[in-house]
This record gives structure tokens, C-alpha cells and sequence, in this order.
């Protein structure tokens, strides 16, 4: 089954299966089609033909988020010490002082601030003076705190990341495996 949708605005096509992207500019009539044939863009139409959602959209605002990190909290930047934040994780402190001195944004993304999850305006309040407070102790203040759901940028830093190409390498495998 293919997947159709319709693009309205400028932005960044990208197949998760090859790689393979496009930068199309609203209004202007473009054709492509990626590297493995899954994705295909002709006259604002986007389609996959994988029927597997094999494609992500990157609308041209968000281009100019190329310069952030996005780094979690908990088993990333911290040790896991809930409710408390544990011992800071040096190596990757040490990183992204190099890349904040190059002029790249830090941006902290944890669920500790996500309102759905955590009981209420109090608690919500208390991890973020707890943040705060260990990310001054630790000589990361420079580290900005985002409380969307999905901050956007070039790289996410996250104990529990894994990019697509690695997830359609473990699925080629479990099917090797099943097929033997």
C-alpha cells in the first residue's frame, strides 16, 4: 500500500531507508526520486512507495535549528539517580563545551519537565530548580532548557536513540535469523 501526502511549504525530503534527501522550495516544480525508489516527490506530491512510512519532512523553518544538540538528562548527560540527578557523564560534558565554543546551541530535553508525566506544578517547579542548580554545579549553565515535547536539531544525544539505519540493520538480522 503507498503512502501519499501532499507538501505545501519549502522543506527538506528525506528517505530513511537510503539516505537519500531533496530540498524543495514552495512553488517550485521539482521531480525526485531517492537512490532505493521508495520515496518518490513530483508536483508537491510526496509518495512512498515502501507503504512503511519510509520518509521524514523537515519543514524550512527548521533549518535554521541545524546548530543544535539535543541532549537528555537521565543515563545521558547524568547518571540516573531519580528523583535526584546523579554524577555528570564528563566525557560528554567535555563535547558539548567544545561544541557550545563553536557555536553550536545545547538544548536539554528530559521527560523530568514533560507536564503529563510528572505530578503536578509543584514537582515540575522542584526539577527545574533541581536542574538548574546541578547544571550551574557542573559548569554547564550555557545549556538551555527546552519543556516541548520534541525540540528539533542536528544531533540527539539520548540513552535511548537509535537511528533508523541501525533499526533496519538489527530488522535484517532477526530476519536472517528467522529464515535459518
Amino acid at each position: 500500500m503507498e503512502f501519499q501526502s501532499k507538501i505545501t511549504q519549502s522543506g527538506q525530503i528525506f528517505c530513511c531507508s537510503c539516505g537519500d534527501d531533496c530540498v524543495y522550495q514552495e512553488g517550485k516544480l521539482i521531480t525526485w526520486r531517492c537512490r532505493c525508489g521508495n520515496i518518490e516527490f513530483k508536483n508537491g506530491l510526496l509518495t512512498d512507495h515502501s507503504g512503511h512510512h519510509l520518509y521524514s519532512f523537515i519543514p524550512a523553518e527548521y533549518f535554521r535549528a541545524k546548530r543544535n544538540i539535543i541532549v537528555d538528562l537521565d543515563d545521558t548527560l547524568a547518571a540516573n539517580n531519580y528523583p535526584f540527578i546523579g554524577r555528570v557523564n564528563e566525557d560528554l560534558a567535555k563535547f558539548l563545551r567544545k561544541m557550545y565554543n563553536r557555536g553550536y546551541n545545547i538544548i536539554l530535553s528530559t521527560c523530568r519537565l514533560n507536564p503529563t508525566i510528572v505530578g503536578g506544578d509543584d514537582e515540575l517547579r522542584w526539577h527545574r530548580f533541581q536542574i538548574k542548580k546541578w547544571l550551574a554545579e557542573n559548569n554547564l549553565s550555557f545549556i538551555k532548557i527546552d519543556e516541548t515535547v520534541k525540540p528539533y536539531g542536528s544531533l540527539m544525544i539520548d540513552d535511548k536513540a537509535v537511528s533508523p539505519i541501525v533499526v533496519k540493520y538489527i530488522s535484517r538480522l532477526i530476519e536472517d535469523d528467522e529464515g535459518e
